[in-house]
């Protein structure tokens, strides 16, 4: 996670020149992430701006995920990158957490992305569920949400609903998000798994443990220009709720669908580019069922494909990458 307060960035200081004295340690660049609010990134800033013989490296987050994957596998050139995680701000400004490329130390090129979607309450949404729950609903369904006979809709009054409808028609304080986690979020609060957060990632990690195993089905997504709408697996997955369907088979549906949107996707690059090295990378890779399928249906396939082992699949792995692509790009300036 990115530093939260100035004690902590007082320590990076500390930090940093006690490494100098110690080591006699003198940079050349530092690297840190692309959002500027990070005290992270202001802190390499001010390096920067003190020595100027220090060069500051901005790198995207998701591009760091799938840089440390490489690194971790010992690979160079050019690979497949399925980069899915909460989120991590965007080159086009917007905030992304589920993107596929192809990367390698030096650049990268975003291929695919989850629809962007309001994120009501910004950072709030991400331990309130609920919150992204209705934005979805919203976006399949409109007003009439309010009829739907789901957990989601009975336990809240509808003046709170509409308070959220209201942020989303508004458009205050809902930025856009391209994230696989929030996706996660919004499924387990529609099924009624999580309406609020006690610790990060309890709605993504209580529906991958509500997964019926014997569970064969999918849901429909559907990719247009380069994005992947969700728009028909919300609308089934309420159809199945209606119906009855138990909360474990949808949940086994919902994790096959990702499964086969990243297969369907990995062949269509591979076709296209010759790809068939494929890195998995960011939080979302923690889950053991979905980590385990996509590898097993790509290797059926033909494809290479690599989950960081040794540095870390989610954020503590981010610092590895970032460092990685600073030293390709130091090394071919």
């Amino acid at each position: 996670g990115d530093l939260k307060n100035l004690e902590t960035l007082a320590f990076y200081q500390e930090t940093y020149e006690r490494y100098c004295r110690l080591f006699r340690f003198s940079p050349q660049m530092v690297v840190s992430d692309l959002h500027p609010s990070y005290l992270s990134t202001s802190f390499a800033g001010r390096l920067a701006e003190e020595h100027p013989e220090v060069t500051a490296l901005s790198v995207q987050h998701h591009h760091a995920h799938i840089a440390a994957g490489m690194l971790d596998a010992g690979l160079e050139g050019e690979v497949l990158g399925f980069s899915f995680d909460g989120t991590g701000l965007g080159t086009d400004g917007h905030m992304w957490g589920a993107e596929v490329m192809k990367a390698g130390y030096g650049d990268f090129e975003r291929l695919f992305h989850f629809e962007y979607m309001p994120l009501p309450g910004g950072d709030r949404a991400a331990k309130e569920p609920w919150r992204m729950g209705l934005s979805y609903l919203y976006h399949c369904f409109g007003e009439e949400l309010y009829d739907l006979k789901l957990p989601l809709i009975r336990h809240f009054k509808r003046p709170e609903m509409e308070n959220i409808i209201g942020l989303i028609q508004k458009n205050v304080n809902t930025p856009l998000v391209s994230s696989a986690g929030r996706l996660f979020d919004a499924v387990a609060a529609i099924t009624g798994l999580n309406f609020f957060s006690s610790y990060q990632a309890e709605a993504p990690m209580l529906l991958e443990s509500a997964i019926d195993r014997h569970e064969e089905g999918s849901y429909t997504f559907k990719v247009q220009a380069g994005k992947i709408s969700f728009l028909y697996l919300i609308r089934e997955l309420v159809e199945d709720l209606h119906n009855g369907v138990s909360t474990a088979s949808i949940a086994a549906k919902f994790h096959l669908s990702l499964v086969n949107l990243i297969l369907q996707l990995s062949m269509e690059i591979r076709e296209m580019s010759g790809l068939d090295r494929v890195v998995l990378g960011g939080g979302t890779f923690q889950n053991s069922f979905l980590s385990e399928k996509v590898m097993d249906k790509l290797d059926k396939e033909g494809f290479k494909v690599y989950l960081p082992r040794r540095i870390p699949v989610n954020d503590q792995g981010i610092a590895a990458g970032q460092l990685a692509i600073g030293a390709y790009r130091r090394k071919e300036s």
